[in-house]
């Protein structure tokens, strides 16, 4: 689906292209569309609009809770990921901490000697 057809699918599916990941959303966004079209030509465009929209809205909460509980495990991921590099580089590992922080110094002591 390129565009859909009124302001009020459009909405829908901007709506829900932001909530979905790439994959998902034309798979999503496309069996509400076939649905919707059908429920069109059966009882009319306010039937098939209210029906959509609460399709929409019943559905967020779910996308939504997916999106946060699946970067919070990528979050856990990346922790522990690097957790495992700073116990197998230590050295590796201070020389960078020693190294951000000497530039952190600098940057300080920059910034007071211009503002004095």
């Amino acid at each position: 689906m390129s565009q859909a057809p009124d302001r009020l699918s459009r909405l829908g599916y901007r709506i829900l292209s932001v909530v979905l990941g790439r994959g998902e959303h034309f798979t999503v966004v496309g069996d509400l569309e076939e649905i919707h079209a059908g429920i069109v030509r059966e009882k009319g465009a306010l039937r098939a609009g209210a029906w959509y929209w609460g399709q929409i809205v019943r559905s967020l909460p779910a996308y939504i809770g997916h999106l946060v509980y699946w970067s919070g495990v990528m979050i856990r991921n990346y922790f522990i990921t690097t957790v495992r590099t700073i116990k197998k580089q230590k050295v590796f590992t201070f020389l960078n901490v020693f190294g951000l922080a000497i530039g952190m110094a600098a940057c300080l002591l920059a910034l007071l000697y211009i503002q004095d």
